[in-house]
């Protein structure tokens, strides 16, 4: 079962929109994030494919040596957040071995779902503005 976060909302009471209301998509800024969600429910089944056809087949290599320079190294502790489907999960999970973690948090379930079938680590329904998760947690 994927933990869901009950409060979508920033704590500091104060969101910055990432852009103006698109009426004919949802009517008003409180529709956004589920408009949002939806899609991004509707496309997880296909999405790796597409990002695999897209990319040229390097992805891997290109999420694996983005992390590295990052600084991310073994034993950290990695929030993944806007997780989609783990492809950056799993291969952090590979980073930080045996004595890390990975946790991936994301808000669409049908994301959720993709991201369980290739990272063993936890799954976390839930933004990034309304963490459902202890502080000082995560390294990364």
């Amino acid at each position: 079962m994927i933990p869901r976060n009950p409060s979508p909302k920033p704590t500091d009471g104060n969101p910055v929109s990432p852009h103006p209301v698109l009426t004919r998509y949802y009517a008003d800024d409180g529709q956004r994030h589920r408009y949002v969600v939806r899609l991004f429910d509707a496309s997880a089944r296909h999405y790796d494919a597409i990002n695999q056809l897209m990319s040229l087949g390097t992805g891997r290599r290109y999420r694996r040596w983005a992390l590295l320079r990052a600084g991310l190294t073994p034993g950290m502790h990695l929030l993944d957040v806007g997780a989609g489907t783990g492809a950056i999960a799993a291969s952090a999970t590979g980073v930080v071995g045996p004595r890390g973690s990975v946790t991936a948090l994301e808000p669409s379930r049908g994301m959720l779902r993709e991201t369980m079938r290739k990272h063993a680590g936890p799954a976390v329904q839930g933004i990034a503005e309304c963490l459902p998760l202890s502080a000082n947690s995560f390294d990364m």
